[in-house]
């Protein structure tokens, strides 16, 4: 085999080496991107129903309306 060729064979394999790996990261990270997505509109769902917890306390009276059912801890 001459030299040229074994040069050849070997650029070609480097090559399809890099383009095998190439392709994984691709993947990979199409994979990542995916997931981080769920979790982003998982966190943004949280978050809201955390702000609507707070605008429902916000609207809440301050003097409670029904009497207590438990007698005070504290003393007579």
């Amino acid at each position: 085999m001459q030299l040229k060729t074994k040069i050849t064979l070997g650029f070609v394999a480097m090559l399809a080496l890099l383009l095998l790996i190439g392709g994984y990261a691709y993947y990979a990270v199409q994979r990542l991107d995916a997931s981080s997505r769920t979790i982003l509109r998982a966190n943004f769902y949280t978050i809201e129903l955390g702000q609507q917890m707070l605008r429902a306390l916000d609207k809440m009276e301050t003097t409670p309306t029904a009497p207590m059912r438990y007698p005070s801890l504290s003393g007579p």
